[in-house]
């Protein structure tokens, strides 16, 4: 909720992304039924962290990244084995499913130490030389392209 009073209150383009599990994803036990559960699994594991970057705090001199997912509850693995994807995986080919758990739990370590890092840590640029930004895309039709220039043109340092 934090984030979206601070998107809207922000004078300047701002976005939310948001996790929102599907039925595709076979979640389990209770399926869509629970979807806050479902949501509070995924942050609690590493698989969605919780962050904000708020531009505002940088003229207070604060750090414009704020970590709300402190540290990781639970192990990643678990919260991939409530989803019939996943499951199928293990169920059919265990020593790749074994793998890539190990590899996605270190992962998600690794990405929360950063993030970590990042919130505690706070460096002003002076210049814009000293602050870029780089901005990926994928466009079949042209549509993600064109948001993507918006974007980076609206990321220029005032």
């Amino acid at each position: 909720v934090q984030a979206l009073v601070e998107a809207d209150h922000y004078d300047g383009p701002s976005f939310v992304v948001a996790y929102a599990p599907c039925i595709q994803q076979q979640v389990r036990p209770e399926g869509l039924n629970d979807m806050f559960d479902e949501c509070r699994f995924a942050v609690e594991s590493g698989y969605w962290p919780l962050y904000r970057y708020n531009p505002e705090l940088v003229a207070a001199g604060k750090n414009p990244f704020i970590l709300d997912s402190k540290r990781l509850r639970r192990d990643v693995t678990s919260f991939l084995q409530r989803e019939g994807r996943f499951l199928n995986l293990e169920k059919n080919h265990p020593q790749i499913a074994e793998e890539l758990h190990q590899q996605m739990n270190l992962d998600v370590k690794h990405r929360m130490e950063q993030m970590q890092k990042r919130a505690a840590d706070h460096k002003s640029f002076s210049s814009q030389d000293e602050a870029t930004v780089k901005v990926l895309f994928a466009s079949e039709t042209g549509t993600a392209e064109g948001l993507a220039r918006e974007f980076a043109d609206a990321c220029q340092l005032s």
